[in-house]
C-alpha cells in the first residue's frame, strides 16, 4: 500500500470517528420530542424542566403519546430543572394505571399499542475510531456494522486500524456492534492480514505500535 493511499485511509477513519463522536454528543443534547411517537430505539435527549402541560398515561411505562419530560418527571428521573434522560420504546400494555407521584398526576388508560419507560442517561462510552496516542487501555463502542476503514494484522494489528473492523475481524464483535476493550501492545517487523469473521485486513510492514482485545 502507498503512503498516500495509507494517509487517505487514516484521513477517513479520524474523520469518521469525529462524526460519531459528534453526532453521539447531538444526541445527548437534542431536546426531547413531546411524545415517544416518533422514537424507535433508545434515545438520550433532553428536558428543558420537569414541569410544564401534557398528558400522560400510566405509572413508570407509559403510553407512548404520552409526554416524555413530564412522564420522566413522575418517574423520578428528573426534577423541576430537568435534565438528560434516555427514552426506551417498548410493546404494548392492557391497561396503564395512572398515579400521583413526585407531585404529578398521570391518569390510567386501557389498551395502548405502542410504550416507553424513561431512566437516567449512563456515561457514554466513547465512538471507536482508532488507538488514542499513549493510551495503554482503552474502552470504547461500535454502531451496528457494516464498518468504514481498514485494519492491518490479524491480531495484533497496527495501533492505526480501525478498532471497530479489528474487532469484528477478530471475533471479540458481532456486526451488531457493541463495547470493546482495546490493548495496547508492542509493534511488530510486519503483520499478516487475513480474512475472518466477515472482515478483511491487510499486509504491512515494520510498524511502532500494535492493539489487541481484552477476551475476558
Amino acid at each position: 500500500m502507498s503512503s498516500i493511499h495509507r494517509s487517505t485511509g487514516l484521513a477517513a477513519l479520524a474523520a469518521a470517528g469525529l462524526i460519531a463522536m459528534a453526532s453521539a454528543a447531538a444526541a445527548q443534547t437534542a431536546p426531547c420530542p413531546t411524545n415517544a411517537l416518533g422514537i424507535t430505539s433508545p434515545t438520550a435527549c433532553s428536558c428543558a424542566s420537569g414541569g410544564g402541560t401534557g398528558a400522560v398515561w400510566g405509572t413508570n411505562v407509559y403510553t407512548a403519546d404520552s409526554n416524555v419530560c413530564i412522564a420522566a418527571a413522575h418517574a423520578g428521573v428528573i426534577g423541576a430543572g430537568g435534565g438528560q434522560i434516555l427514552v426506551t420504546p417498548g410493546s404494548g400494555y392492557q391497561s396503564y394505571p395512572g398515579s400521583t407521584q413526585n407531585g404529578i398526576t398521570t391518569s390510567t388508560w386501557g389498551s395502548y399499542d405502542r410504550s416507553f419507560t424513561v431512566s437516567l442517561v449512563s456515561m457514554q462510552t466513547p465512538a471507536c475510531a482508532t488507538m488514542p496516542a499513549g493510551a495503554d487501555v482503552y474502552e470504547c463502542s461500535c454502531p451496528a456494522g457494516p464498518y468504514a476503514g481498514s485494519a492491518w494484522g490479524s491480531g495484533p494489528y497496527t495501533n492505526d486500524s480501525s478498532i471497530c473492523v479489528a474487532a469484528l475481524h477478530s471475533g471479540v464483535l458481532t456486526a451488531a456492534g457493541g463495547t470493546v476493550r482495546v490493548l495496547s501492545a508492542p509493534g511488530l517487523q510486519s503483520y499478516r492480514g487475513s480474512e475472518w469473521n466477515g472482515a478483511s485486513t491487510m499486509d504491512y510492514g515494520p510498524w511502532s505500535g500494535s492493539i489487541l482485545f481484552d477476551r475476558n
